[in-house]
């Protein structure tokens, strides 16, 4: 799709099935807490990076890319948006991390918090919507403390994006409220959205195979089924490849989205068609 920024600027964000998912999600009015990825290779960076700037730029939203690690939020997010976007990126204050609109608003804050006492630089901060990337390396309080900051008083209904894998200190957090879908009190259930993205969701892993094939990517994504995508890029993937060589516990939460692979993080062997058995009652005689 092609937008257009309050710079008259032009610039194209590509979006893939899954990630339109999540832009259809952000826009709705009912969702607050939105979980996208669940394994390696889905393109959640790039859907952060395509949507903050969407959304900052086309609807006029103040937007925050958080990170817990400075560099990685360099690495994965500033730097290829000064690549993909150099234009925009020309209002963007290095210092403050901060990339502006002409009108000298705040456009997205690339946020970080190396240690839960740093996440309280955000006290009083206001954002419409928060991505955190990478969420499970974020500690529960850090991604709550998020929350008090994620608010709006324009007509925009506030939103938190997590993007994640398994594994992490974010791990027990994340899993309970988007895969387990076991809400405490406060939670509402009906806010609260996950949509699974696998490695084979992302059509560039294997672009030059379906060149090599003779296919395309309408076909790849619209008239292949999910089995055939899924087989197709575990064979011609060179990531997937990668992948597959890892130990099998993470192996399966990498490539296959797996969260029980971690399960209490000290039981290696755990596997949930293995250990887990459906609750009964034994009576005396």
């Amino acid at each position: 799709m092609r937008r257009r920024s309050q710079s008259s600027a032009n610039y194209e964000i590509f979006l893939l099935p899954k990630q339109k998912l999540l832009f259809e999600a952000i826009k709705s009015d009912t969702l607050t807490r939105i979980g996208y990825g669940g394994a390696r290779g889905g393109s959640k960076s790039h859907a952060v990076r395509s949507l903050a700037i969407t959304f900052s730029m086309t609807f006029g939203l103040k937007v925050m890319v958080f990170r817990r690690v400075k560099k990685e939020l360099i690495e994965n997010h500033i730097n290829p948006l000064y690549k993909d976007y150099p234009a925009l990126m020309e209002r963007f204050n290095r210092s403050e991390n901060i990339l502006y609109r002409p009108d000298g608003s705040q456009a997205i804050t690339f946020g970080f918090a190396e240690n839960d006492s740093d996440i309280h630089d955000f006290q009083g901060t206001e954002f419409d919507l928060i991505f955190v990337d990478e969420a499970t390396r974020c500690s529960e309080y850090q991604m709550k403390f998020l929350e008090t900051c994620n608010r709006s008083i324009g007509r925009f209904i506030p939103k938190m994006v997590y993007t994640m894998n398994p594994g992490g200190v974010g791990h027990s957090f994340i899993k309970r409220i988007f895969i387990d879908k076991s809400y405490k009190s406060g939670e509402v259930a009906s806010r609260y959205f996950f949509i699974q993205s696998h490695l084979w969701d992302n059509v560039f892993w294997v672009i030059n195979a379906l060149k090599r094939d003779g296919f395309t990517i309408k076909e790849y994504y619209y008239k292949w089924t999910e089995e055939q995508r899924r087989d197709y890029a575990l064979e011609n993937a060179e990531y997937a490849q990668q992948l597959k060589s890892l130990p099998e516990d993470l192996r399966m939460a990498y490539l296959f989205g797996d969260w029980d692979t971690f399960a209490g993080m000290f039981f290696k062997d755990f596997q949930h068609a293995t250990h887990v058995i459906a609750p009964h009652i034994v009576t005396g005689k």
